[in-house]
């Protein structure tokens, strides 16, 4: 089966694998501000008195709200961007191979 991929040059196929690479990055990076963030979020909730937790359950539930929407949402545009990338890079080292 022929893929829309198998019909670029290798040009192309090299430009297509940088953008899915530059891609996977920003999401990596993504996800290591989730871990600042979240390690931030643990620190003041560790730091809370159990009588003051009431007044800070809304606001750290909204946190973990968005934290998780994020996360959520990262991971699954970058295991998309990751079999963008395979299949890219799957049929660049077959063109090389061929035409090499």
């Amino acid at each position: 089966m022929t893929t829309v991929k198998e019909n670029y040059a290798l040009k192309d196929l090299a430009g297509e694998l940088d953008t899915d690479i530059t891609s996977i990055i920003g999401k990596v990076i993504t996800l290591n501000d989730l871990k600042t963030v979240i390690a931030h979020l643990r620190i003041k909730m560790d730091g809370i008195d159990e009588r003051e937790s009431r007044i800070h359950f809304m606001e750290l539930h909204r946190s973990i709200r968005l934290i998780d929407d994020l996360f959520r949402y990262t991971v699954n545009e970058l295991k998309k961007d990751v079999n963008e990338a395979e299949k890219t890079s799957e049929v660049l080292f077959k063109k090389i191979i061929k035409e090499g």
